[in-house]
C-alpha cells in the first residue's frame, strides 16, 4: 500500500455517540462527492480534523477499534472485482480465506480485505461507490463492514426495515440494503431512522404471502433459524458461535410474529405517504 499522510484522508466514524471505534477514511481526490453523501445516510459522521491524530494513536492500542480505508481500484485489483468465478452461481458476494485473512468480494463493485486480528482494513472499489444508481449494492457491502467490525462489540445485524411493532426482516434485496443493529447487552436498536430503547414488547416480524387476516407467534426455534438466515454477518462457514449466541440471547427476550406479506408498506411508500 502507499503511504499516504493523515491530512489526504477524509474520516467517517460509525456510532459516534455510543463511542463506537469503527471508522471509514479514503482520500477525497479519488471518489466522486456523493460518497460522503451515502456513509452519512448509513448513519456515519465525518469526523473533524483535529480529532484525527488520536484516531490513528487508538490504531495501535485499541484490538476493537477498526478503520476500513477506502481505495480506488487499481488494475488487478478492478481485474479481479470484475472476472467471472464458479462461485459467481451462488451469487454476487463471496469470501476467499487466505492465511490470517479474508478477501470479501462483491463482484463488479468492491473487494474488502479484512482480518479480525488487525485494526486496519482495505477495500478498493471504483470512483462512482456511493452512487444512488448503486445504492442497494454499496448498503450490502457497508453493512458486510459493519457486520465483522461490530461483532466483537457485542453488535448483530440483521436486513430489514423498522416499523412501530418492531422490525420487518427480509431479505437484503426486499430491504433494499438496509439493516437493523441490535446492540444486544445494552439493548439498542440502530436503524436509518436512528437509536433507540428495544422495549419489552419487541417483535420480530417475518412477511408471508399465504397469510390472510391474521398473524401468527413464532416458536423459539423459527424465530432463531430466521434471524441466523437473514443476518448481516457473511463468514465462509456461515454464522460464527459468538454471532449465535447473540441472535440466542435476542431470541429470549423478543417475540417472533408472521404477518400477511399484503399488509406491510415499503419503505419508500410509507414515506411518499407521510409527505
Amino acid at each position: 500500500m502507499e503511504s499516504v499522510t493523515i491530512e489526504n484522508y477524509s474520516y467517517f466514524q460509525f456510532g459516534k455517540k455510543m463511542g463506537l471505534p469503527i471508522y471509514i477514511r479514503y482520500r477525497s481526490a479519488e471518489f466522486d462527492p456523493d460518497i460522503g453523501g451515502f456513509l452519512r445516510t448509513m448513519k456515519f459522521e465525518e469526523v473533524v480534523s483535529s480529532d484525527i491524530s488520536a484516531i490513528e494513536s487508538e490504531m495501535a492500542t485499541n484490538p476493537k477499534m477498526r478503520v476500513l480505508t477506502l481505495n480506488e481500484a487499481s488494475l488487478p485489483v478492478s481485474r479481479q472485482i470484475a472476472s467471472a468465478r464458479d462461485s459467481d452461481k451462488y451469487g454476487p458476494e463471496s469470501i476467499l480465506q487466505k492465511k490470517g485473512y479474508s478477501v470479501y468480494r462483491y463482484k463488479k463493485m468492491a473487494m474488502l480485505v479484512y482480518s479480525l486480528a488487525s485494526t486496519e482494513w482495505h477495500m478498493g472499489c471504483f470512483p462512482d461507490f456511493g452512487h444512488v444508481d448503486m445504492e442497494l449494492e454499496c448498503r450490502v457491502i457497508i453493512n458486510r463492514f459493519l457486520g465483522w467490525a461490530l461483532a466483537p462489540h457485542g453488535i448483530v445485524g440483521f436486513w430489514g426495515t423498522p416499523v412501530d411493532e418492531g422490525v420487518v426482516i427480509q431479505r437484503y434485496g426486499e430491504s433494499h440494503g438496509e439493516a437493523i443493529l441490535f446492540d444486544v447487552h445494552n439493548r439498542k436498536v440502530m436503524s436509518l431512522d436512528g437509536e433507540k430503547k428495544m422495549r419489552f414488547s419487541f417483535s420480530f416480524i417475518k412477511l408471508d404471502s399465504t397469510l390472510r387476516d391474521r398473524s401468527v407467534e413464532m416458536k423459539f426455534e423459527d424465530l432463531l433459524s430466521f434471524l441466523t438466515v437473514n443476518c448481516t454477518f457473511f463468514g465462509a462457514q456461515g454464522v460464527p458461535a459468538p454471532i449465535r449466541q447473540l441472535v440466542q440471547t435476542l431470541c429470549r427476550f423478543s417475540q417472533g410474529h408472521i404477518y400477511p406479506m399484503e399488509n406491510f408498506q415499503p419503505r419508500n411508500e410509507r414515506a411518499m405517504a407521510h409527505d
